[in-house]
């Protein structure tokens, strides 16, 4: 499979939609245009596009030719090591373009553009009007729309574009070998059922169980296939393998067993040296790995459930009643991977009973994000194993919510820019500083809450929400 090199495809490795969502949102904060296009020059998004641009020079032909000389030099010098590249065009625009590269493949390029680095010639636009017949008051009216920046700001703005751009390649990566894996375990499994379909017809009667466990695995697969569909989610998706793995590992082991000895009864019974005990010994293994197989696929099938549970909230807006302890104890299964690897504690403080009228997929994300805020920020640098506290209770009409860590905290300084968009003491390094700006959103926004956070440097980080009981206001 590697040998093969496939032509990649923007949209089945990255969800446009979102992508559209969070240029869209970059957008609304900076104001600054931005599209995301292919190699054979298929825009995915587009944000902001300005009418100079669109309705003037990309329309006459010749100032059209001048635009196609920005694209072809970008597109020629854009390779798989470039952070950005940049070009002013004859027009006096500057366009700048950033690789999305997925496994060594320039799949696509986030673009920003139709910017000046200093202050238009405004005569010089007022003879192109007349050269190329333009209405010169509609022209420049819309060149005063055009964004007017520094270089120094240009930077800034093109290493965050980059980072995005590293982003949605690793998301991409991720995506295809979730397919390359995914196409895989298809081809196996297909292999699997007809080599156990054919060395079990002549032994379907005595083998009823193992007929009804495979009914069962198949089952299984399907909602591992249902699982792998749902790989947007990121961390949810390593979750479910890492869980699931050892039961399925147990089962499959004892599906191999019992294949090789009915391959090895099957072979003394056609040789008429099988005897009554070899018949014996036989059922009783069949008996046994039947029980192990049924048994470790309940499990599986359990892991299965409560993931979908929480993968099906993340993608919805629907409310409902959900129990807070038991929902919370899902979300960490979800992540228990890379918490692992984070190398902390987690202490859940919440009554078994407590039941919230909201939206799940809300709340789910909520504590995804804070805790994978922890595990990049909060014990960076601390050799002791570190702790996490999320406590939830009700008081009055309002379920409070404290997720308390004794990591290194927030400097003074910061404390109050954490909840900024982009706002990140990680540039450069993986951070996007979104992740906070998404949970006080969600808390403000969509459940209507409140959302603090007290620190000191060295002594951790306390950060509290507050959500109003919607279900005892609608009651009253």
């Amino acid at each position: 499979m590697g040998a093969l090199m496939i032509k990649l495809v923007f949209s089945d490795l990255i969800d446009v939609a979102k992508a559209q969502e969070l240029m869209d949102g970059y957008y609304a904060v900076t104001k600054i245009p931005t599209g995301i296009i292919d190699g054979d020059g298929k825009v995915w998004t587009a944000t902001g596009w300005l009418d100079i641009c669109t309705k003037f020079h990309r329309v006459n032909p010749v100032t059209a030719a001048r635009c196609k000389e920005s694209d072809t030099y970008i597109k020629h010098h854009l390779d798989t090591g470039s952070l950005y590249v940049s070009y002013r065009c004859a027009h006096g625009l500057t366009d700048v373009a950033s690789p999305i590269v997925v496994d060594g493949q320039l799949v696509a390029q986030v673009m920003t553009g139709q910017l000046f680095l200093q202050e238009p010639d405004i005569e010089f636009f007022r003879c192109q009007a007349k050269e190329f017949g333009f209405d010169e008051d509609a022209y420049l009216k819309a060149l005063a729309e055009v964004p007017v920046i520094t270089e120094e700001e240009l930077d800034a703005i093109m290493k965050f574009l980059a980072q995005l751009a590293q982003f949605l390649a690793d998301m991409g990566y991720k995506r295809l070998k979730e397919m390359e894996a995914q196409e895989e375990v298809i081809r196996l499994n297909r292999e699997l059922e007809s080599r156990v379909i054919e060395r079990t017809a002549e032994l379907q009667a005595a083998n009823s169980d193992l007929t009804r466990t495979l009914a069962s695995l198949q089952e299984t697969q399907a909602h591992l296939i249902q699982t792998e569909k749902l790989a947007a989610l990121g961390d949810l998706v390593a979750g479910v393998a890492h869980e699931i793995n050892t039961p399925t590992g147990v089962a499959v082991t004892a599906s191999s067993h019992l294949e090789r000895k009915t391959r090895e009864f099957g072979e003394m019974f056609r040789n008429g040296a099988a005897k009554k005990q070899d018949l014996e010994k036989f059922l009783t293994l069949c008996s046994e790995a039947a029980g192990i197989i049924l048994l470790n696929l309940h499990r599986a099938a359990e892991l299965i459930a409560s993931f979908k549970r929480v993968a099906v909230d993340q993608s919805s807006e629907e409310r409902r009643v959900f129990k807070v302890r038991e929902y919370l104890g899902e979300i960490l299964l979800s992540l228990r991977p890379k918490l692992k690897q984070a190398g902390f504690t987690i202490e859940l403080n919440c009554d078994d009973i407590l039941e919230m009228d909201s939206y799940p997929g809300a709340f789910s994300q909520i504590i995804t994000n804070m805790l994978l805020n922890t595990v990049i920020h909060a014990f960076e640098g601390k050799e002791m194993a570190g702790r996490v506290v999320i406590e939830v209770k009700k008081e009055g009409e309002w379920f409070v919510l404290r997720f308390s860590d004794d990591g290194k905290g927030i400097a003074p300084q910061y404390l109050n820019k954490i909840f900024e968009p982009f706002f990140t003491t990680r540039r450069g390094q993986g951070g996007t500083g979104l992740g906070l700006y998404i949970v006080f959103n969600l808390v403000t926004q969509k459940l209507n809450g409140t959302v603090t956070c007290e620190s000191e440097t060295d002594r951790g980080a306390v950060f509290t929400i507050r959500l109003p009981d919607e279900h005892r206001r609608m009651d009253g």
